[in-house]
């Protein structure tokens, strides 16, 4: 059996979820609306997406944010992360309810340890592997718009290891510094030992957990009573402009040992005084095992492993007071290794995000403003941000040499990406290749401005129709709203009113109307249909979302100068946060 990937559903039982009433002093952290519990008990059906190979089965719930739900070890038929019948949500931040079930992804550094969205449906795409023996896999991906952030991970399995595979890619989507403390949050773990090699051995209620993270050290471990986060860092870290962080998990089963001595990405095994135990994670045909016992001598063994099962080897006569015992493979060498003089493995230590020196750069060079002084300590963000205004000056030649050299300090950025194609459309407007779009691509593929530049490329559309390329945007208000700031911060304003026209045409955005007020009234005469779009928007009254970037909340306060008299306008202006980005 392969690796496979397909989606299904899960019926649980729980307290029913209210939002609170939309009030001023209820806004912890906007834009999202407070929820409460209910005493309402119900039974919901959620989205599912399983990954699973011969011996692991992993439920992904995009309903939920994303998390992991389920982990079952088919070899032994236990649950290290068991599937719940019925969710349990409690009282907590930030938003003033949360659903303690499975791992979930965090990311930013706000109030509480989950994220604003970890009770919504975030956008998936499902990978089947492309020839035998690949890996399945399903990216999700959020965007945050009241920190400035957006991530994208992927949930993988491969055929030939009884592994799963989490990374994950945070994105500062500004030019301005922004706090954050990424990881991965299990419910129901506690520590119990960090093993050598980076791993870790966590306790469930139902099984062991054996985790690695891709860094040399694991920042901090955030350790609570309902769980455990393994983080970036031990404390928030200040990400700069347009930085990309990534971070990458891979989760096993220890189900089938009773205690995990040393653990490695192909193997895990237990030593005692009487007994040796082996997981293989794959398939190890002519391992050979090493023991060393006290008297230093060394013993060798070759044995076929497979994940299957674990193999066991009663040898007393070897192991008490055994000195080492090792894994070797035919051609990569070493598997997995136990010493008994190693002490454990101390705390991770901290790990930064932090940016280089920006030498031969000035503000004064570059042309920034006071509210970009802060970019300039970061090199690639620094020429983006400098690209950003001369294509708002329509200087195209010139912004096209700057992403050059932003991409070339650091090209891991997916919006410079979509910035250069939008120059080259302007520069080469018949190519028929366009690379930037496809490194873009590469990168994030959940990317909603990939979708934008391959719309704006395909020209002025023959019908009125909404176009199907948009509908994630038009589904999603905020990707919709994200797309429409990005493309007026590049000084697109005619792309922007071509894009807010065709995601209005197929459904409501009052935000993303009146942002489209605002700019036909400051960049035409258009003050008729400009007020026309003002009342259609606020016809039902203020409803999310609500402004919370820098120029929503200018078009807003523009919006109230133009039109004084209007009630609504001045409500939405109070939800906004003093701080937009």
């Amino acid at each position: 059996m392969g690796a496979e990937i397909y989606q299904d559903t899960l019926d649980v039982e729980s307290v029913r979820v209210a939002a609170e009433p939309a009030r001023l002093e209820d806004l912890p952290e906007k834009p999202h609306i407070p929820l409460r519990l209910t005493e309402e008990r119900r039974v919901m059906t959620l989205r599912t997406v399983v990954l699973e190979n011969a011996w692991l089965r992993a439920v992904i719930c995009p309903d939920l944010g994303g998390r992991l739900l389920g982990l079952q070890d088919r070899r032994t038929q236990t649950q290290p992360l068991p599937l719940p019948g019925s969710f349990q949500p409690v009282e907590g931040p930030p938003r003033g309810v949360v659903v303690p079930h499975g791992a979930e992804i965090v990311a930013g550094a706000g109030r509480g340890r989950v994220r604003p969205g970890s009770m919504a449906r975030v956008r998936e795409l499902a990978h089947e592997p492309e020839e035998e023996g690949g890996s399945a896999a399903l990216f999700i991906h959020e965007l945050m718009p009241a920190s400035g952030l957006g991530w994208t991970a992927c949930w993988s399995m491969p055929a030939d290891r009884a592994e799963l595979r989490l990374e994950l890619r945070l994105a500062n989507r500004t030019f301005v510094p922004v706090d954050v403390n990424p990881g991965l949050l299990i419910w129901g773990a506690r520590m119990e030992q960090a093993l050598p090699g980076g791993w870790l051995e966590l306790e469930t209620e139902s099984g062991r957990i054996l985790a690695q993270t891709g860094a040399e050290s694991l920042g901090g471990i955030d350790e609570f009573e309902e769980g455990l986060a393994l983080r970036f860092s031990a404390k928030p870290c200040r990400m700069g402009p347009r930085q990309i962080l990534s971070q990458s998990f891979v989760l096993a089963s220890g189900g089938a040992l009773e205690a995990v001595s040393a653990a490695g990405r192909r193997a895990a095994i237990s030593v005692d005084d009487q007994t040796l135990a082996i997981v293989a994670h794959e398939p190890l045909p002519q391992a050979r095992i090493g023991i060393t016992d006290r008297t230093g001598e060394r013993h060798m063994a070759t044995v076929d492993l497979l994940p299957d099962s674990p193999q066991r080897l009663e040898l007393p006569h070897l192991l008490v007071g055994a000195l080492r015992v090792d894994l070797e493979d035919q051609e990569q060498g070493q598997v997995v290794e136990w010493r008994a003089d190693r002490s454990a493995p101390s705390r991770p230590s901290i790990a930064r995000a932090s940016g280089p020196d920006c030498p031969g750069l000035s503000a004064a060079e570059l042309g920034f403003g006071e509210p970009l002084q802060d970019v300039l300590a970061y090199p690639a963000a620094a020429l983006a941000a400098a690209a950003a205004q001369r294509m708002a000056r329509g200087e195209w030649e010139e912004a096209d040499g700057l992403l050059g050299e932003s991409l070339q300090q650091g090209g891991g950025d997916v919006l410079t990406w979509v910035m250069k194609a939008l120059v080259q459309q302007r520069l080469s407007p018949n190519a028929e290749e366009r690379p930037e779009s496809m490194a873009g691509h590469g990168l994030d593929p959940l990317e909603p401005m990939m979708r934008v530049e391959a719309w704006l490329a395909q020209g002025l559309p023959e019908t009125r129709d909404p176009s199907p390329l948009l509908k994630p945007l038009a589904e999603d208000r905020e990707l919709g709203l994200d797309a429409f700031h990005h493309l007026v911060m590049w000084g697109l304003e005619k792309e922007a009113l071509r894009l807010a026209d065709d995601l209005l045409r197929a459904g409501e955005n009052p935000l993303l109307r009146l942002m489209m007020a605002w700019l036909l009234l400051t960049r035409s005469r258009m003050e008729a249909e400009a007020a026309q779009h003002v009342q259609t928007a606020l016809a039902k009254g203020v409803e999310p979302p609500y402004p919370v970037r820098r120029r929503e909340a200018e078009a807003i306060a523009e919006l109230c100068r133009r039109f004084p008299s209007d009630e609504r306008l001045r409500t939405m202006a109070a939800f906004g946060p003093q701080d937009a980005r």
